[in-house]
């Protein structure tokens, strides 16, 4: 078996897109050797930042997206979450290490307020 893997950083964007299709449509989202984390980098950033907001939604973990979140979509959803306005839900406390100055404050003033 090939490792398809190892292709990724060779794919056009067409054929990443199929890749990643077929990822997000496999159980598991793995799709034979590869995972959604392999494609990130590889992503524009607004289907990242897309991905990003689909994953939360369905409750799936996260945790590989947030290097390559961008700091506009993390700023929205910490201030929907300040203002008690996200229907999903989230582990804030793994955003922090991500979030800029402003947002760790807006953060901290919502934590002190609850």
């Amino acid at each position: 078996m090939t490792n398809l893997k190892k292709l990724i950083p060779f794919l056009g964007k067409t054929e990443l897109n199929d890749l990643l299709n077929k990822v997000l449509a496999s159980p598991n989202q793995v799709y034979k050797d590869v995972e959604l984390k392999d494609l990130l980098c590889f992503l524009e950033n607004d289907a990242i930042d897309n991905l990003f907001i689909e994953q939360l939604k369905r409750g799936q973990n996260v945790d590989c997206f947030y290097p390559f979140v961008s700091d506009e979509t993390l700023k929205n959803i910490v201030n929907l979450y300040c203002n008690d306005k996200l229907d999903y839900a989230i582990d804030i406390k793994k955003f922090a290490l991500y979030l800029d100055d402003d947002d760790v404050k807006m953060l901290y003033n919502y934590m002190l307020k609850k």
